[in-house]
């Protein structure tokens, strides 16, 4: 933790730097009021990603999916494992729209347990969903340019695929709509059917 404030005041000054990395206890403990970062990698004893928090278009993926989100995201000896992001933008005519989104990934896979609320304009979704995924991961190969190659990869895990070809949503617990929301509650089979 000390090496990590070290390198993100390492451009502020070369002596707030070598006093935070200092092997001085009394440093070692002392106390930042406030540190504005862009973002802020925590680190194993060997280097790997343990967490990052990041601002907006910062965080692992370049900005995920293409978004610009900003939160937090957890690994699992570097391997990501699930985490806490938002977003929130504006279109040309005005409309807003954003979401937030916590979830928990499976070892060595995705996520299996999502929280999620998404605003667009007067509609809004709010949800908990529970997935299953393959154990050892595979499933999410994608290959692009052969059709053929990606079913010969898919075949085995057809068991675990949703109608929608990935995963199967188990249950989903949530509410939706605009000024009227409905609440629903579904418990899937293992080809995310109801």
């Amino acid at each position: 933790m000390v090496a990590a404030a070290a390198a993100v005041l390492g451009g502020l000054s070369g002596n707030a730097a070598n006093l935070l990395s200092s092997d001085d206890p009394k440093l070692a403990s002392a106390t930042i009021d406030e540190l504005n970062v862009k973002r802020l990698n925590v680190i194993e004893d060997d280097g790997q990603l343990a967490m990052v928090i990041g601002k907006t278009s910062s965080l692992p993926g370049g900005g995920r999916n293409g978004g610009d989100i900003s939160g937090i995201i957890f690994f699992h000896r570097g391997k990501e494992a699930g985490g806490l992001i938002t977003s929130r933008s504006t279109d040309a005519d005005g409309k807003e729209s954003g979401y937030v989104h916590l979830s928990f990934d499976q070892l060595k896979s995705n996520q299996t347990v999502t929280l999620n609320t998404t605003s667009e304009g007067d509609f809004v979704r709010t949800s908990l969903r529970i997935i299953d995924r393959a154990t050892d991961g595979n499933y999410n190969v994608i290959v692009q340019n052969d059709e053929t190659e990606r079913q010969a990869i898919l075949k085995p895990y057809l068991a675990y695929l949703g109608q929608i070809g990935f995963f199967a949503e188990r249950i989903y617990l949530g509410s939706e709509g605009n000024a009227g929301r409905v609440a629903m509650l579904e418990l899937k089979d293992s080809r995310s059917r109801p």
